[in-house]
């Protein structure tokens, strides 16, 4: 096996470990020790659909063949999206009286971006997806970027 093919089979290995068990990726990301780990509650309010999907990208491109962690993935997004067709994060502000913040889920316009772009590699885009898209382009500004809420 050649060097370089040991170096992509060894890139391929640490992708595949830094995935969680439900399908998001990003333990690389869990560096304070006396934090709690991520879970899956955890992942629908404030999911790492940026990192996860360039993580499924880098082993599509490298060309990692075993399904379960793809199949994890998407099973995960999907599950993300809400019964609007969006995907959301949570968004905090401050509480007017107190100090503390007060949290809610928003539409998360760079996560629908991102994640319509997955469905259509994946061939998983449907007709309806086609209304999010256009409102998604509608929200797009004027130097080619997403904001991340909309308005």
């Amino acid at each position: 096996m050649s060097k370089e093919c040991h170096k992509l089979i060894e890139a391929q290995k640490w992708l595949l470990s830094d995935q969680y068990s439900y399908g998001e990726w990003g333990k690389c990301e869990e560096t304070n020790p006396t934090d709690s780990h991520r879970t899956y509650e955890i992942s629908r309010i404030k999911p790492n659909l940026f990192i996860s999907s360039q993580a499924v990208i880098s082993l599509i491109a490298t060309g990692y063949n075993n399904l379960t962690p793809y199949n994890l993935f998407f099973k995960w997004l999907h599950e993300l999206r809400n019964e609007e067709g969006y995907w959301t994060s949570a968004s905090g502000s401050l509480i007017p009286a107190g100090k503390g913040r007060g949290w809610s889920e928003v539409k998360n316009i760079r996560h629908t971006a991102k994640a319509l772009d997955l469905l259509m590699m994946r061939n998983e885009f449907v007709p309806a997806d086609s209304l999010i898209l256009h409102q998604l382009l509608s929200d797009q500004l004027n130097d080619g970027s997403f904001p991340q809420h909309p308005e």
